[in-house]
């Protein structure tokens, strides 16, 4: 079966009708539009969506959705189980997410314009991920691991590439060898992945997120925490096979 497509604002329009109000891991398409751009892009989805044949119209004129569409938004707007991927760089980013509700499994594709929606089995999931790590030959482990504020983070992030980066970072106090490591994954020069789920299978809402920066054969985890009550992460070198292990145990309590 050849996978949907569909942009944001053309997701989000059908939730719209279906009196769904959010829907996790999109962009939102119609960000920054005043009310009379709002309409006019819903007359165009409109006839997007009848040219797909994703809609119709029926006897008395009326738009309406085609029930396989509907279905597939219903599961992903409101899923039990969610869990995303995105590995990023400044040549290339490759974004994914998987919902799960009633045994029904979608995953979104990431093109830009547009998301390929299918749906997968339960190994597809996995073998997704696995396939996209990229983690080989990364098999480096030390024992650095330091606190990180936000304030800090930002700083690091937003330094000119056109100043001495190590005097930078020499000034904030860090660990040159590792910060650098950090900032060459925030700015995109290397590998950044994070991956984040939801489980909405029990009573509270279960969140889990990993963040990691891989350059050459080194990777860095970055963990969210606090340290006397100030925001910020803890960031570690850790092995290749401790993140594959993580994303093993993430995948599998997902039960996915």
């Amino acid at each position: 079966m050849e996978p949907l497509k569909l942009s944001s604002s053309e997701l989000l329009y059908i939730c719209s009708e279906q009196g769904i109000e959010s829907f996790i891991g999109i962009k939102d398409g119609f960000y920054g539009l005043n009310e009379a751009e709002i309409n006019a892009k819903i007359n165009t989805i409109k006839n997007v969506l009848l040219n797909k044949q994703y809609a119709d119209m029926d006897f008395d004129g009326e738009f309406e959705i085609n029930k396989d569409v509907l279905d597939v938004v219903n599961v992903c707007a409101s899923p039990e189980k969610y869990i995303s991927f995105n590995k990023v760089n400044n040549k290339s980013k490759i974004i994914f997410n998987f919902y799960e509700k009633d045994d029904k499994i979608y995953m979104f594709e990431d093109k830009d314009e547009h998301y390929d929606i299918s749906a997968v089995e339960r190994e597809e999931v996995s073998k997704r991920f696995f396939d996209n790590l990229a983690l080989d030959g990364a098999v480096k482990s030390k024992t650095d691991k330091v606190f990180i504020s936000m304030v800090d983070l930002r700083k690091i992030k937003n330094i000119n590439g056109d100043l001495d980066v190590s005097a930078e970072l020499k000034e904030l106090g860090y660990n040159k060898e590792l910060y650098e490591v950090l900032y060459d994954g925030m700015k995109g020069y290397v590998d950044y992945y994070s991956l984040y789920s939801i489980d909405n299978s029990s009573d509270t809402s279960v969140l889990n997120a990993k963040t990691f920066v891989k350059k050459g054969d080194e990777i860095l985890k970055l963990t969210l925490c606090q340290q006397d009550y100030i925001d910020g992460v803890e960031v570690s070198y850790v092995s290749a096979e401790t993140i594959k292990n993580e994303i093993d145990n993430l995948i599998s309590d997902l039960e996915l």
